[in-house]
């Protein structure tokens, strides 16, 4: 047989057995597989085609669950976006966001808000509202102007709403908090409050927010009543109290109140209020913490940290620009995988080798800015501790500056050497 007749015999076979299947025969199921990872705007044109096609695209829309509105750059322009279970609205145009909506609007939980500034369309809340009822996350970005009749009817038309998100509103934005369930609602996060912001809404809802596991203030105005009111919210596991303003003795004593916490596996505190007094209550009560962030906590000395040092679940400690410690302040800290002490100058080559040497399971620490005298010595000296574990561990070690390390391969593979350019201030 000649080798053409071969091929073409071949060829006939392959032919023969495989056939392939018309899209007009694919099932509704099938369609409607395919149709997910189509892009929004032809998944709603192609609705057009047949009602099949009309039956699977509409099926395709129940897998959206998170949707996204954000100001567009150009008002007259919109920009959909997204496939599967995700869509991006990129518009002001009410009929878009109808449409849109009007398909996926039930099947939403996680909805947010972005970059509206003084472009924002009253009308866009309410839509959102008539078509979305089982949101259960909603993040609220740079919001000028917040709305609070449109707020309110969000917060109502949707019981189930878990975690909400504020971050840099408009000062009115904390009317919108009388609008959230305190019986529900299980994660708050408020991040920069323009100056003026009043908390009285906010320690109304604290009053009442036995529920809330997570929480996170960040620029945010507080009183004294506000951490007070934290204080009594054992349900919490998560808190993070950072740069709250404004910066006055009343607040700085009412830290003592966060000693009461019991539940709490991550803690997050700075400014003039964490004393050692307060991480000794803490310590007492707080058995359970895994995460602790003491960053710029000036007031916090060796005696604070040898009472964390007690802490038998520990694994995160951030102490970065803590300037009343010293090598002694690192003896007992066992239990820790990640430290941070960028900006600690007190702290020399022995202090941090006699660390990694004692903590068994540390594998990455940040020594930005640290008093190290000689940074060769004590990568030789951390990769010999590391490799005394005899368990296979790599530890980071992240260190300032350009210096090429690439070189240092006596260290590999039991340290590996990371530099960082950047503000220790953010470490």
């Amino acid at each position: 047989m000649s080798q053409d007749h071969l091929k073409d015999t071949v060829n006939n076979k392959i032919d023969n057995d495989v056939t392939l299947t018309p899209i007009s025969q694919l099932t509704d199921e099938c369609l409607h597989q395919l149709f997910l990872h189509i892009p929004v705007p032809d998944r709603i044109r192609i609705e057009r085609v047949c009602k099949q096609w009309q039956r699977a695209s509409k099926k395709s829309w129940e897998y959206v669950e998170k949707l996204v509105i954000t100001s567009p750059r150009d008002r007259r322009r919109s920009i959909i976006e997204g496939v599967k279970e995700f869509v991006s609205l990129r518009t002001l145009n009410l009929t878009i966001i109808r449409s849109v909506l009007s398909r996926c609007g039930k099947y939403i939980k996680d909805f947010a808000l972005e970059e509206f500034h003084e472009l924002f369309e009253m009308n866009i809340l309410p839509i959102i509202s008539n078509y979305c009822h089982n949101i259960e996350n909603i993040d609220i970005m740079e919001l000028e102007n917040p709305l609070q009749k449109g707020l309110n009817q969000l917060f109502n038309c949707n019981a189930n709403v878990k975690a909400v998100t504020i971050v840099q509103c408009d000062e009115e934005i904390d009317r919108c908090i009388q609008y959230l369930n305190p019986q529900k609602l299980e994660q708050l996060v408020l991040i920069f409050a323009k100056e003026y912001s009043s908390s009285y809404y906010l320690n109304e809802f604290l009053k009442d927010a036995q529920s809330l596991k997570y929480l996170k203030l960040r620029e945010y105005f507080v009183d004294a009543n506000t951490i007070e009111f934290i204080g009594n919210l054992q349900s919490l596991q998560d808190l993070r109290l950072i740069s709250l303003e404004p910066d006055e003795s009343t607040i700085h004593e009412s830290f003592i109140h966060i000693g009461k916490l019991k539940n709490l596996r991550t803690l997050s505190l700075n400014g003039e209020g964490v004393t050692d007094e307060l991480l000794k209550q803490i310590v007492n009560n707080s058995r359970k913490l895994k995460s602790l962030s003491l960053s710029g906590c000036h007031n916090v000395t060796h005696e604070g940290l040898e009472s964390i040092a007690t802490l038998p679940q520990l694994k995160s400690l951030n102490i970065s620009n803590l300037s009343s410690l010293n090598n002694k302040s690192l003896n007992n800290l066992r239990t820790l995988e990640f430290f941070r002490c960028s900006g600690c100058k007190s702290f020399s080559d022995k202090g941090i080798v006699s660390l990694i040497r004692n903590s068994p399971n540390l594998i990455e620490i940040y020594i930005l800015y640290c008093g190290i005298a000689n940074e060769k010595e004590m990568f030789n000296a951390a990769a010999g501790a590391v490799e005394m574990r005899n368990n296979g561990t790599v530890l980071k070690l992240v260190v300032h500056g350009c210096k090429n390390y690439n070189n240092y391969e006596d260290f590999l593979p039991y340290v590996q050497i990371i530099t960082y350019d950047n503000d220790h201030e953010n470490l």
